[in-house]
């Protein structure tokens, strides 16, 4: 699983705050993956990070409004994806139940978001919050 590092730095202090909590959620699958507790925790680890993207998704999508990021339109769909995909996870889980394999493909699926949405979109908001005066605290 990836570490957070300066390089997901976004600028705005709510979103990265946010970014570093879904780091620490995947962390959690998968400590309790290494730790042999993930039959027990998986459902809600999965429940509370489907419910903290959504959260973050929402801020995250107003702050490209706000600062009129031109890929806003981009994150938003590409969000609706990744919902949509977790969404699967948790219908997966309820239909069967914990399966280790499957959790295992989902932290695959939280490290190549966590690298290639933040990295390629979202810090792209960085140049919209410079054009518009600067650093934000929102």
């Amino acid at each position: 699983m990836r570490q957070w590092s300066d390089d997901y730095t976004i600028g705005i202090e709510g979103i990265d705050r946010q970014h570093r909590m879904i780091f620490t959620l995947a962390k959690d699958v998968e400590a309790a993956l290494d730790e042999g507790r993930a039959a027990q925790e998986y459902g809600v680890l999965l429940h509370a990070l489907a419910q903290y993207v959504r959260y973050h998704f929402g801020f995250e999508e107003q702050c490209m409004n706000l600062y009129h990021c031109p890929v806003a339109q981009q994150n938003q769909a590409a969000h609706a994806t990744f919902t949509a995909r977790l969404t699967e996870f948790q219908q997966r889980y309820a239909a069967r139940g914990f399966e280790h394999v499957e959790a295992c493909t989902l932290l695959a699926v939280i490290d190549e978001w966590l690298t290639n949405h933040i990295c390629g979109i979202d810090v792209q908001l960085r140049a919209s919050i410079q054009n518009a005066g600067g650093g934000a605290t929102l």
